[in-house]
This record gives C-alpha cells, structure tokens and sequence, in this order.
C-alpha cells in the first residue's frame, strides 16, 4: 500500500509563516547582541563638585563605559537645580548655580557618554542622621514617614506635625545595631 499524500488544500497553511519567523529569530538575534550597555552606577556623593564630576566622566570613558546611570536624588533632595525637593547639605559649598546633573550631561556628552537619571524615591533620610536643609520631606510632612512596627502604638497618639514624633523615630533608629 501506498502512503497517503495530503491533497494541497489540506497542508498546514501556517508551514510558511512559522519557516519565517525562523528564519528571521536566527537573522536578527545576533543584533541583539551587539547592542551592548556597559553602565556605571554613579552615587550622589560623586555629584558633590565640578572637580569630582569630570574625574568620574573621565575615568568611566578611560574605563570603556558608555553610560552613566546618576543618582540624582538621594535622600529626598536633589542633585539638579529645577528640582521640588532642596538642595543637600553636601553641595552647601557650591554656589547655587551649580547643577550636577548639568555639569555630568555636559561632560558625559562631550565624552561620547549616554546619562540616565536614577533616583531614589522612598528613602529620605539615613539611619543616624535627619536632614537639616530647610523643606526637606521630613520636616515638611512627617506623617509621610514609615512607622517601625515597634513603634507604632508609641507614636499612634503623637501629631505628626510634633517635632517630639521625629524625635521618637530618630532615637529608635539610632538605637537599632547596623
């Protein structure tokens, strides 16, 4: 006996489609591959003067780095100058023309370097220490700061808007081990 052959109405019509997509998956993929992105984290302490700015640009050119990812808020203040939030307290010795963000695209740019901003948008303070610029998010809105379980029947009572209630937060953080 003979094997049957599938009348040609009856073949897979997707037998076409499938071949080149194939076909098109294994052109394209290594492109894929050449589109490389060697990134250099860069954290806000790096941003604090023009100086300390044009090392890092030029070391991550000299390194074979393409882009910057800048850390452009950090603990609810802002490394650029058109910001909401104010400006921190380690750019105090800067004139208040200075805007690092400014200054590292400017760089970056005449390095041949791409720049993305990356912020951090729920940290506002450190462990030790809150912020003594003036406007900053927590003295502004206090209320908007999480509350350690801990603490919380402590603090349930207090305003927020009391300078004892960011005391009280403040005292417990210090007194946690690192």
């Amino acid at each position: 006996s003979r094997p049957r052959m599938l009348a040609p109405s009856r073949r897979c019509p997707c037998r076409f489609p499938i071949g080149l997509a194939m076909l098109l998956a294994v052109v394209l993929a290594p492109r894929a591959w050449a589109d490389d992105v060697r990134a250099l984290w860069v954290v806000r302490t790096t941003l604090t003067s023009p100086e300390r700015i044009d090392a890092m640009v030029e070391a991550a050119r000299d390194g074979g780095f393409d882009t910057l990812l800048v850390q452009v808020r950090g603990r609810g203040d802002s490394y650029f100058t058109e910001g909401i939030e104010p400006r921190p307290g380690s750019l105090a010795a800067q004139p208040d023309s200075f805007d690092p963000l400014a200054h590292t695209i400017a760089r970056a740019r005449d390095a041949g370097l791409r720049v993305h901003a990356w912020m951090n948008v729920n940290l506002v303070a450190g462990m030790n220490e809150l912020p003594a610029v003036e406007g900053h998010v927590v003295a502004e809105h206090p209320e908007w700061l999480m509350v350690p379980r801990d603490l919380s029947s402590t603090l349930a009572g207090m305003d927020p808007a009391d300078p004892a209630y960011v005391s009280q937060l403040a005292e417990w953080a210090q007194s946690r081990p690192e």
